[in-house]
This record gives C-alpha cells, sequence and structure tokens, in this order.
C-alpha cells in the first residue's frame, strides 16, 4: 500500500501508525535533549508543523508507546545512546489552546477550565498515584470538574507537574500548543483582563 499524504492531521502517533508521509523532522528530538535550557519555544508560521512536532516530542518522551514501531525507522533513533536512552523517560503534560476561542474574558476563562478538566482527565491514573494529600485532593477535583478559582488555574499547570512527579519520581515535560490563541482573541477588546 502507497504512503498517503494524511491533510489536516496533526497526531504524529496516528500519522505513523497509519502509514501516512512523514517528512522526518526528527532530529529536533535530539536537539530537544541536548539543549540545557529548561524552557524551548518553538515558533513557526502558521500550518508549520508546530503541533506535530509537539505531539511527536510526547510521543518519544512519555512512557507506555511503542516506540520501536512509531520511531524505529526514523533519523532519531541513529542519534545516539545518549538520545535513546530518554525514550520514554518522563511523564508528558500536553495542553493545546487551539479550541480557546472566545469573544468575551468569561468565556475565555471556561475555555481554559475546559481545556484543564480535560487534561486532568487524562492524568487522572497518573495522579492516584501521587497520594494527594486532602487538600491537593480537593484542588485537584475543582480542577478535574472545571470549578477551580483564578488562582488554582493560575498554578494548574505547576500542581499538576509537583503531582506527577511525585507519582513517577521523575522531572515533567510540558509541552503547550496554539500558546497565543487566547492573546489572539484577547485582541478583540478584552486583551487587558488576561
Amino acid at each position: 500500500m502507497r504512503p498517503r499524504f494524511a491533510i489536516g492531521n496533526s497526531s504524529f502517533p496516528s500519522l505513523r501508525g497509519e502509514g501516512c508521509h512523514f517528512v522526518d523532522k526528527s532530529l529536533l528530538i535530539a536537539d530537544v535533549v541536548h539543549n540545557a535550557d529548561q524552557v524551548v519555544l518553538l515558533p513557526r508560521p502558521r500550518r508549520f508543523g508546530k503541533t506535530l512536532a509537539l505531539t511527536m516530542l510526547r510521543a518519544w518522551f512519555a512512557p507506555g508507546q511503542d516506540h520501536m514501531a512509531l520511531f524505529g525507522d526514523l533519523a532519531v533513533w541513529q542519534a545516539g545512546d545518549d538520545v535513546r536512552a530518554t525514550c520514554g523517560s518522563h511523564p508528558v503534560i500536553f495542553l493545546s489552546f487551539k479550541d480557546v476561542k472566545a469573544r468575551t474574558w468569561s468565556a475565555c476563562r471556561a475555555a481554559i477550565a475546559e481545556e484543564l478538566s480535560l487534561l486532568c482527565g487524562q492524568l487522572d491514573e497518573a495522579t492516584a498515584h501521587a497520594r494527594l494529600a486532602p487538600a491537593e485532593l480537593g484542588r485537584y477535583e475543582r480542577l478535574r470538574s472545571g470549578e477551580a478559582s483564578d488562582a488554582e488555574m493560575h498554578k494548574a499547570l505547576q500542581l499538576l507537574s509537583i503531582w506527577l512527579s511525585r507519582a513517577h519520581g521523575r522531572q515533567v515535560l510540558i509541552l503547550i500548543d496554539e500558546y497565543d490563541t487566547p492573546i489572539v482573541e484577547g485582541k478583540k477588546g478584552w486583551l487587558r483582563k488576561l
């Protein structure tokens, strides 16, 4: 069967699993591994593969993937033992703001609360192993239910990464896609409320 082009599909595991065309840019992973910075920004023009790059990074670093099937024939697999040692090595938080498009601040806040709630749903099993204290469990439940306060939402990624790190005993990678969507929407008049 000939590989096909997957128009509109920016999920790395999906592209690889369905045998779609993929331009091998997997050495980005080696670049990230060898980068000593705590924060890496991947600015690219629109429609330039940012989401695909982030889903590729998530697939590489997150445990529980069939890494050989996803990466075995890509350049990153040949990038050295030090790079391969990072495969499946970190819990990953992946958060996308691509759907946070709202005309008012309250609608924007509600959309962000929904994204955080969905994220908590994806992390339920891992956070269950974190042995949350009662106060932490209350915060988690409010984030999960979309009823978190502004302060709890402000600290959400910090808290989730602490809990995941505790559960896995490893540093957490946080990948944020379309981080500027709420800002772009805010330019329509309510940005000062951010």
